[in-house]
């Protein structure tokens, strides 16, 4: 078994990896959609009826996660869909072409 393959066995090093990628992908998508509308922070904040630093922290992969209130308010503004789900960590792992070697997980 390999090392990564070992770390993997440990709930505390998935957990770790589970909120980086979470943590990543929101902001991600939240900055792109923003971006792609041409809006400031503070625009979408304004129309959304937030702060500022709620976008902001949005934004930041080592912020802390937004309330999904927050993310439907989001999606809406954008006539986006939002998808929760749980999964098997195996399809986790698949489905966010995780190479864990290559990720750099929040501590």
């Amino acid at each position: 078994m390999t090392g990564t393959a070992i770390a993997l066995q440990d709930r505390e090093t998935r957990n770790k990896i589970l909120i980086t990628v979470v943590r990543r992908s929101i902001a991600e998508q939240a900055r792109e959609m923003r971006r792609t509308a041409a809006l400031t922070q503070k625009e979408l904040s304004v129309a959304l009826g937030l702060h500022k630093a709620t976008i902001s922290r949005i934004e930041n992969p080592s912020g802390p996660f937004p309330a999904i209130r927050t993310l439907t308010k989001i999606a809406n503004y954008f006539d986006a869909g939002l998808i929760i789900k749980f999964v098997a960590w195996s399809r986790f792992l698949v489905e966010y072409n995780i190479l864990t070697g290559a990720l750099r997980v929040v501590q």
